[in-house]
């Protein structure tokens, strides 16, 4: 997807001001350098702000959003420059307020104004993405997770604001939000061209098939049952239909014609009434009676066969439970008997009575008691033990046996409700046909809701055969199969990326896990870890340039549409460089951070100059000398800063002392050479070269002093051209972009 910053712009709360511009080369690494608190990091987050995100997380408290109106970006794409500009939302999170300006050059207005919103930007975005318009979400879950993706999604790949360019746990934009990550991961499988739009669709397709094939089968189950159920009713119908004289035929067979046969007939006979074609038979209300005769006996023996089944089973589980309390209680009472089985068998002959001697005759009668007790109890259990165990078995038979002859019951029952409803003699046969081809219809239109005539079975079988032929299309283990293969080549461009920047293990492998939104490295011995596993900021720093780039050329590689050709990144030296450190820190650190923007530098090219590269930075010329795509676009030093310095009076006031000769130099032409032109009373064309020899902020201003070239213009051929004069100046350019200069005290001419 061709998309390039080309502009930012930031028009400020007075109208009197101009707007802040920032130009950016539409191609290859874009540097903006600066110290601490120069509003680097807000770079991303006014991209991020102005691309649709929820909210607003350009400083709050702080100059930017202080003096701050709208912020806008103007992009590259493949249907030209797109303007996007958003509203500051003052005390609120965001606001849906845009601009919106299409044109084949970039366009910046003096003031922005409302013309659109941020929904019809989302869709702008989304089309130009050529983004899938069909979510993962097959099974109909409502899951947000799975909703369409969106641009916003694709913001992942773009941006690596400082908290995450050397992150050990966070890998991508805004997934330290759980709502994030979880969409993340369904997306990948789209932004790895393991699946298209048309797969989608697809996918939608296979889930509607499969939803409607169970449908139809439950259906067709409904059927089957419904015919079942209305067997009765179906029949009982049938023979007041003949008896009525509508319809010919045998009934002394009706119990052995298919139900299906009885409903054409009856169909076909509706289908004659409403043609008018009613010549009818006599009515034969006598053949009523032999069916009736028969179904009476047929009901009353059913209804014998119940009773006596009903009985079977209550006896059943009457001997069941007389079972099981006869075997407790025998039980217990051969526990008692245990003991005095014992004594008796230990005693075999009369004791004697240890006072007399003789022979206790009493003793030996209660142990021939027990002895006898002890055998019928032992005979009790053996019989006991005798009694057939199948006697659940036999309960089980009786019961099916049961519910067989209650729906045969149930079904003689109905059959005789219906040939018992007719009204009879009292009225006209000519009443009772109307009368019965109106319930007839009824009963009909309800049948034809199930009836097999309703092409269900056929319905399911093209079903089943589309669900075959969509499984084919979409099988799941192509899909990953396509998922792990990119996988695979992004491993194998981030292991070169990680080579540029000297990991400390260039052999190994660097692979994306798509669930963890992580790095996982393995080593040539089979050995694994985890990003946060990795050790030194400077190696989360490698890792994540290694993986985004490898990403990002294989996107472009790919073709795959979704993700911009942009990626911006926030201080990716601040693992060598402490916020306080200056432009002298030691070389060796420099060159550290000088390998990371090789990095960039081998994937233009890898790229072929399709990816744009923005990092803001406070890295010094060092870091970016013989890098061959840079571009430095605006270093942030010296009064420089991303808000002017005049726009903000507060922070003004905090710059008392310091420096301020980038912020005369950018005032150089709009201001500052129109005092020159008028003190020197020469054309603004006429001076020549500004050189700044001081540049201080004092009392809420910029006082300064400089060497000035002033060039004399030729008055014709014949007019000698005379040399340019140097001049020193000094003066004051106050907040209101109004200056006064005046020779300096030390100033000569030349």
């Amino acid at each position: 997807m061709k998309f390039a910053l080309s502009r930012l712009a930031i028009w400020p709360r007075d109208d009197a001001k101009a707007p802040r511009l920032i130009t950016f080369s539409e191609t290859g690494i874009n540097l903006v350098a600066g110290g601490s608190r120069s509003g680097k990091s807000a770079i991303i987050k006014i991209m991020d702000y102005c691309l649709g995100s929820r909210s607003c997380d350009i400083p709050k408290l702080g100059p930017i959003r202080r003096s701050s109106a709208w912020y806008g970006i103007v992009l590259l794409t493949d249907e030209g420059y797109k303007l996007l500009a958003r509203r500051d939302p003052d005390e609120q999170d965001s606001t849906d307020d845009y601009m919106v300006i299409e044109s084949p050059t970039p366009t910046i207005p003096e003031r922005p104004s409302k013309n659109t919103n941020r929904d019809a930007v989302k869709a702008l975005l989304a089309r130009l993405a050529r983004l899938p318009q069909t979510n993962a979400d097959f099974a109909e879950t409502g899951s947000g997770y799975k909703g369409r993706a969106s641009f916003g999604d694709m913001t992942a790949f773009l941006f690596q604001p400082q908290s995450i360019v050397a992150n050990e746990n966070v890998l991508f934009f805004e997934t330290e939000e759980g709502e994030h990550a979880r969409k993340l991961r369904e997306i990948f499988p789209l932004v790895l061209g393991a699946v298209d739009a048309d797969t989608l669709v697809r996918q939608h397709l296979l889930a509607e098939a499969r939803r409607m094939l169970e449908k139809r089968r439950r259906q067709l189950e409904a059927l089957n049952a419904s015919i079942s159920d209305y067997a009765g009713q179906v029949r009982g119908r049938f023979l007041n239909a003949v008896e009525l004289g509508l319809l010919q035929s045998d009934v002394a067979s009706i119990d052995d014609a298919d139900l299906n046969v009885l409903l054409a007939r009856l169909r076909d006979l509706m289908t004659s009434w409403d043609r008018g074609e009613r010549a009818m038979a006599a009515a034969l209300p006598a053949s009523r009676a032999p069916r009736l005769a028969v179904l009476k006996e047929r009901e009353a023996a059913t209804a014998t066969r119940i009773a006596l089944l009903k009985m079977r089973h209550l006896q059943l589980r009457e001997l069941v439970q007389a079972r099981h309390i006869s075997e407790g209680a025998l039980a217990r009472e051969r526990d008692r008997l245990g003991a005095a089985s014992w004594l008796a068998e230990a005693i075999a002959e009369a004791p004697l009575c240890p006072f007399c001697g003789s022979a206790n005759h009493a003793a030996s009668e209660e142990l021939k008691k027990v002895r006898e007790r002890v055998a019928d109890v032992e005979a009790q259990w053996a019989g006991i033990g005798r009694i057939p165990p199948m006697l659940d078995a036999e309960e089980v038979e009786v019961r099916k046996a049961l519910t067989q002859d209650n729906e045969t019951l149930r079904q003689v029952r109905s059959e005789i409700d219906q040939l018992e409803q007719r009204t009879a003699e009292s009225r006209q046969l000519d009443e009772s046909r109307a009368l019965f081809v109106g319930r007839l219809d009824e009963f009909l239109a309800v049948q034809r809701t199930l009836s097999r005539d309703a092409n269900l079975a056929r319905e399911i079988q093209d079903l089943q055969k589309e669900e075959s032929e969509l499984t084919e299309l979409v099988d799941p283990s192509v899909i990953e199969q396509k998922k792990e293969d990119a996988l695979l080549l992004i491993s194998k461009y981030a292991q070169q990326y990680g080579k540029i920047v000297e990991l400390e293990d260039n052999d190994a492998v660097i692979k994306l896990d798509t669930k963890a939104l992580t790095i996982r490295v393995l080593n040539q011995r089979g050995e694994s870890a985890w990003l946060h596993q990795l050790g030194s900021g400077a190696n989360y720093l490698g890792y994540h340039v290694a993986m985004l780039l490898a990403l990002h050329e294989f996107f472009v590689q790919r073709g795959i549409p979704y993700i911009p050709t942009l990626l911006a990144l926030d201080q990716p030296s601040q693992t060598q460089f402490p916020d306080d450190m200056d432009e002298e820190a030691e070389q060796e650190e420099k060159l550290a951070v000088h390998k990371a923007f090789e990095a960039f530098d081998a994937a233009i090219e890898r790229t072929g100059g399709r990816l744009q590269v923005i990092v803001s930075d406070h890295a010094s010329n060092t870091v970016s000398v013989g890098i061959r795509h840079l571009t430095v676009v605006e270093r942030w030093r010296w009064g420089r800063k991303l808000i002017p310095w005049h726009w903000d009076m507060a922070a003004l006031a905090d710059m008392q002392g310091k420096r301020a000769d980038f912020a005369l130099e950018d005032i150089q032409e709009s201001v500052l050479v129109p005092a020159l032109a008028d003190m020197f009373s020469v054309e603004p064309a006429t001076i020549g070269a500004v050189k700044i020899r001081r540049a201080v902020f004092e009392e809420q201003r910029i006082a300064f002093d400089v060497d000035v070239t002033i060039n004399s213009g030729t008055q014709g051929p014949t007019m000698p051209r005379h040399a340019p004069r140097h001049e020193r100046v000094e003066g004051i350019v106050r907040a209101d972009l109004t200056a006064e200069v005046r020779p300096a005290l030390t100033a000569g001419t030349t």
